[in-house]
């Protein structure tokens, strides 16, 4: 029974393989500093996006010469003495 079903598993993970590929390669052609990480890092940011954050490390592999950013909060943004 496993020597049937592995093969057809083998198939349904390249066909995702080959989904995820095409995805990637979109979202690289609409903001080409894409092309300059790799597959993981390019995920980690596109479900990390709304928390710009998260992929603070991840900035000096898309911008030249940025390492870090300082994000303003709402909060900092009202009373800007608490920064």
């Amino acid at each position: 029974m496993l020597k049937d079903f592995l093969p057809d598993l083998n198939r349904k993970l390249e066909d995702c393989q080959k989904m995820l590929e095409a995805y990637l390669e979109g979202k690289r052609k609409k903001f080409p500093r894409f092309y300059f990480v790799s597959n993981p890092t390019l995920l980690k940011i596109l479900s990390q996006g709304s928390e710009p954050t998260s992929i603070q490390e991840d900035f000096e592999k898309l911008f030249d010469a940025i390492t870090k950013v300082t994000f303003e909060t709402a909060k900092d943004k009202k009373n800007p003495s608490l920064k």
